[in-house]
């Protein structure tokens, strides 16, 4: 298969140069566009992917093209070429899942007990509809391609990927970088951290840590010393604001740096990686005497990473931070659930939510290990919506002062600024009076 690099070639040796199609829409035979895809004259862009469709999907694509009477819609292939005044190949801005299917049905038709000849037979008697588009660049091809696959199985993952494929450099400079970020922080999780299953589908997990690396590192490099929430857990698509999300904010920090600064950071950064995890690693197998084959479960381990960094940003001592590490490994079991109990009732308590440090006071209140008496950053309130009666305050059950957010319950306000920075020393009543 021609790659980049050998199609640049071409081009500047003025052979082959690739024309410029009119955008149209056209039926065509499959197999001609599997083939142009094949041999690197239709492209797969930066932005686009990698093959998501498991086996099973893969297999119906091929009955249904083998199949005609099914009367199954087989969708429309979408391709693009940047009308900027260079010559430009061919990019498919849809349809990758369907062109490599079947191009890997035709490499082994065995698995559908077809022949070659008759594999062949079969792709060439698809007819398939195409559109073809112009763009100015690809950002513009990048926003056609999110439109298109909104609603769709794509996850957060795949559908910001081209915020940072699409940056200055990427090609020589950040997406090796971009690549050992992920490997600096996901070295562990096939040895020491274990999974512990979950009611998301594995791909879907896998995408929301890749997005958490990018939040790891973020958190290491700006010296985050507050409670900043990377929001990376949601497998659905929202439309917001391009610098608020984590693609975002890690496109505009390497934007204004430098390669061998970030190095540098990246390279520190992998030093407390392995600090921390063998610091973890000896707790769980040493102190709380599990089996050695066994670990918390890797959303906690990475949610742990976040406070590690937490702790480092804001110069906490080892000793407190240690006995964090210990009683959090123990309360949770390895899990990313802190149950609170109070008189002798299970309450909700607090998680370790993947990129967020939100929990992190309530935990550690929870736990009863008061690592924040030498945290110096300044608290803010956030702000709940008031859904009680006039009068009414939604009042926090210990001092806000002292310990941030917290559970709070509804409450007379007169009683709650008379009590003034006092704890809570009963629950107030909750009946309707107070909803």
């Amino acid at each position: 298969m021609t790659d980049f690099n050998d199609l640049q070639r071409i081009i500047s040796d003025n052979e082959d140069i690739p024309i410029l199609i009119d955008p149209g829409d056209e039926m065509v035979s499959l197999y001609e566009l599997v083939m142009e895809f094949d041999v690197g004259e239709i492209r797969k862009p930066r932005h686009q992917r990698d093959k998501v469709w498991g086996q099973s999907k893969r297999d119906d694509w091929i009955e249904r093209i083998k199949n005609k009477k099914l009367g199954a819609p087989i969708g429309v292939i979408v391709t693009y070429q940047l009308n900027d005044g260079s010559p430009s190949p061919r990019w498919l801005n849809d349809g990758y899942q369907r062109v490599s299917a079947t191009l890997e049905y035709l490499a082994n038709p065995l698995r559908h007990n077809d022949s070659e000849s008759k594999a062949i037979k079969v792709v060439k008697a698809t007819r398939i509809p195409k559109q073809h588009r112009h763009y100015e660049n690809h950002d513009d091809a990048l926003k056609d391609f999110q439109n298109i696959n909104k609603g769709t199985s794509l996850t957060p993952y795949e559908y910001y990927h081209g915020v940072l494929a699409y940056m200055d450099h990427y090609d020589n400079l950040w997406e090796e970088f971009i690549k050992r970020i992920h490997s600096v922080i996901q070295k562990y999780k096939s040895s020491f951290v274990n999974r512990r299953g979950g009611r998301r589908t594995g791909r879907d997990t896998e995408h929301i840590h890749l997005r958490d690396d990018y939040a790891i590192f973020l958190r290491f490099a700006k010296r985050e010393k507050g409670f900043i929430n990377y929001k990376v857990s949601s497998t659905k698509i929202a439309k917001v604001d391009i610098r608020k999300i984590v693609e975002g904010n890690l496109r505009e920090l390497l934007k204004g740096s430098n390669i061998d600064e970030m190095n540098k950071v990246l390279n520190n950064l992998e030093r407390l990686v392995d600090g921390q995890t063998a610091l973890i690693r000896d707790i769980w197998v040493n102190k709380l005497n599990e089996d050695v084959g066994t670990s918390s479960n890797l959303s906690l381990y990475r949610w742990l990473l976040h406070c590690a960094i937490w702790k480092t940003n804001n110069n906490i001592p080892h000793d407190p931070w240690e006995l964090f590490l210990e009683k959090a490994l123990h309360y949770s079991n390895g899990t990313t659930s802190f149950p609170q109990v109070s008189n002798g009732k299970t309450l909700r308590g607090g998680s370790a939510n993947t990129g967020s440090l939100s929990d992190l006071r309530k935990i550690a209140r929870i736990i009863d290990v008061d690592i924040f008496i030498y945290y110096d950053g300044e608290i803010k309130r956030i702000n709940k919506s008031n859904k009680n009666l006039p009068g009414i305050d939604e009042s926090h059950v210990l001092p806000f002062a002292d310990y941030g957010e917290g559970e709070t319950v509804p409450e007379p306000s007169l009683r709650n600024r008379s009590r003034g920075k006092a704890p809570m020393k009963g629950a107030p009543s909750q009946d309707r009076l107070f909803s």
